[in-house]
């Protein structure tokens, strides 16, 4: 719907939200085939001609979509507060608080929590991050890269920095889709499950027995 102000029609922001609100949901339930403009117009209940008076093109889209959250998240979350000597079970120990903290921000946000997992694994986030000045990082994940470099500097592990943000990133999305599709429970306790094998998984790349570690943590 268009309105006047000062003589010069402009479109109500309502619009763009919604026509943001369809292709987070499109993209999180099909991936980027379901951002057809045909498809986002019927979600959106606009014309397809006014995508693109918002929109540039499906690149812009997906940027706008990105920072929508990514802004949020870095207004709510603090970087992680480590100690310069703090030890190795510290590491793991803030990391696990840390990580539920945010999960219940990102499970409270639902499917565009989704596109936000799964845009970060794509190609077209890739070349986001080579054309894009600003830095699009969250500060959720920056806090965690704070914490590995911590433990991989104590432990002298040979694992690169990618290879971990994949890892915890990717664990990460599959689990909030799983709760946000309602096929694992949204409780405390579903979430400490999630995080003990997400950071479980990290300690089996510790010099030693895994399942050694894992039983002496639990007391067993």
């Amino acid at each position: 719907m268009e309105r006047c102000r000062n003589g010069v029609k402009t479109i109500r922001t309502s619009k763009k939200d919604a026509l943001l609100d369809a292709a987070i949901e499109s993209y999180a339930k099909d991936g980027e085939q379901g951002l057809t403009t045909k498809n986002l117009a019927r979600v959106a209940n606009c014309s397809e001609a006014l995508i693109y008076r918002h929109f540039k093109s499906k690149d812009d889209l997906l940027r706008a979509c990105y920072l929508r959250l990514h802004k949020r998240a870095n207004e709510y979350f603090k970087p992680m507060e480590i100690s310069d000597g703090a030890s190795v079970s510290e590491l793991i120990a803030a990391g696990e608080e840390y990580w539920i903290k945010a999960f219940k921000f990102y499970v409270e946000a639902g499917y565009e929590s989704l596109f936000h997992f799964w845009f970060r694994m794509s190609d077209a986030f890739v070349e986001m991050l080579k054309d894009d000045n600003e830095d699009l990082r969250d500060v959720y994940e920056s806090s965690f890269m704070t914490a590995f470099e911590g433990i991989r500097t104590k432990l002298d592990l040979q694992i690169s920095a990618d290879h971990y943000r994949t890892y915890i990133v990717f664990a990460t999305g599959t689990f909030l889709a799983q709760v946000v599709t309602g096929k694992l429970p949204n409780t405390e306790e579903s979430y400490k499950m999630m995080a003990d094998l997400i950071f479980g998984g990290l300690m089996s790349t510790f010099p030693g027995n895994p399942i050694e570690r894992m039983a002496e943590r639990c007391n067993l």
